[in-house]
């Protein structure tokens, strides 16, 4: 039976390189050196260079992937009760493909499973509240109609489908409409006005 150790050290005879000790012990405990490479200070500049090469591909390519999973980020602008559209939209090669709609805490809005609505699974504050558009289903438009839109509604929606998914950001706002009715002194006409649209 051979027991394999591997050493790494430095040692001053060979400057600032790097000894690499491959010994094997056997059994008789006798020692057996199979292999001594020495890395001097080109090779040790060599391996930092290829390290650092192969980080920045290893990152690059990440960032291309992050690109890619993400294709862009629409934004739509409703207040508070308005009805609002977030586009989704594929080649109608693969509109028999499933496609699933979230929100940013990745609740489900509504499931499409081989063309067709599913609303099984859905998250209970969009329930009634959200409408596809089933004839434009076979065009390859995943679009959904979100109505009596909520401040909570704020926030990014994705729809997933084959390929990059897109994004769409929502935000919703509080509308407030004020009428202010001015009352001149000795106008009647003014007042009369005034009093109808109040």
């Amino acid at each position: 039976m051979k027991i394999l150790h591997i050493h790494f050290c430095s040692s001053p005879n060979i400057g600032r390189g790097i000894r690499l000790y491959i010994q094997s012990h056997s059994a008789e405990n006798q020692t057996e050196v199979c292999q001594i490479q020495t890395l001097d200070k080109d090779g040790n500049i060599r391996l930092w260079r290829n390290l650092f090469i192969i980080t920045g591909l290893v990152i690059g390519v990440v960032m291309v992937a992050v690109t890619v999973l993400v294709q862009s980020i629409e934004t739509r602008e409703a207040f508070v009760g308005d009805t609002v559209i977030l586009p989704c939209s594929i080649d109608r090669t693969k509109a028999l493909w499933d496609v699933f709609w979230r929100d940013d805490e990745e609740k489900v809005v509504v499931d499409f499973f081989e063309g067709k609505e599913v609303f099984s699974d859905q998250s209970p504050e969009y329930r009634d509240r959200v409408q596809t558009f089933q004839t434009e289903i076979a065009n390859g438009n995943f679009s959904i109609k979100l109505s009596n839109v909520k401040l909570s509604d704020s926030g990014t929606y994705t729809c997933h489908v084959p390929g990059p998914a897109q994004s769409v950001k929502l935000t919703v706002k509080v509308g407030i409409s004020v009428l202010v009715c001015v009352s001149l002194y000795y106008c009647v006409q003014c007042v009369l006005e005034c009093i109808s649209v109040c």
